[in-house]
């Protein structure tokens, strides 16, 4: 009997030590995918962690990445409520983020550099924030208009309602903007090439704002607002 159970565990050990020995590496072209699938999206965190060098900790320092840069993006509202509560601003990047991942979608280039390295371009269509600000704006600012003495508490209120019926009608922009990464191959696993800060920075915001050009975002923002006040006037 106890020769049998022996037999068996021995059996079981065998299968699950030939499991490991034939587990499949990532595949170059796959990692880029697996990359932006994390980081933008917040999806294969398993597998993400599994293939990437460090893979937890750069899971934790991507997501720090995005919660840091998303706030930013509810500045353009100071013009109609300041001072937001902690809840207040996670109202507005938490619904940001959603319509990003709703909206969004990309392709990718893996070109190959040498043995251990690639370059991965990704072709993306973002959200086009500008017009889900826009909407925002136009629609707050009718209310503004027509009630001048609208308290800063009740500005703030209405604008989140307004930003949400905007997510209502979030899209993508309609021409795409071009990101590239460099990773390496490290043993078995991958890790994103050294000194690749601004590069990821861009890769998220043309994702959240639809473009890659900063200058130029700013020159549309003000643009817009300017669009929206006057759009909001003759409206009423």
């Amino acid at each position: 009997m106890k020769k049998k159970i022996y037999i068996m565990v021995s059996a079981v050990l065998l299968v699950i030590t030939l499991t490991g020995c034939f587990k499949k590496n990532m595949e170059a072209d796959e990692v880029g995918s697996l990359f932006v699938d994390h980081f933008i999206y917040q999806k294969k965190e398993a597998e993400f962690k599994e293939n990437f060098v460090d893979g937890e900790l750069l899971s934790k320092q991507l997501l720090l990445m995005t919660s840091t840069f998303e706030d930013t993006f509810s500045n353009v509202f100071d013009s109609v409520a300041t001072d937001f509560s902690p809840e207040e601003k996670n109202q507005l990047s938490t619904g940001l983020m959603k319509s990003v991942r709703e909206h969004s979608h990309y392709k990718v280039k893996t070109e190959k550099i040498d043995k251990n390295r690639i370059q991965v371009t990704y072709t993306i269509h973002g959200l086009d924030y500008s017009d889900l600000v826009e909407k925002t704006l136009e629609s707050i600012f009718k209310e503004l208009m027509k009630n001048p003495e609208y308290s800063d508490e009740s500005g703030k209120k209405g604008l989140l309602q307004a930003f949400d019926q905007s997510l209502e009608s979030a899209k993508p922009v309609e021409k795409s903007v071009k990101v590239s990464l460099v990773f390496e191959k490290n043993k078995k696993k991958w890790e994103l090439s050294e000194n690749q800060d601004d590069e990821l920075e861009e890769l998220l915001f043309s994702f959240i704002s639809g473009t890659n050009d900063k200058v130029q975002y700013e020159k549309d923002m003000n643009q817009m607002l300017e669009r929206a006040i006057k759009n909001a006037s003759n409206s009423l």
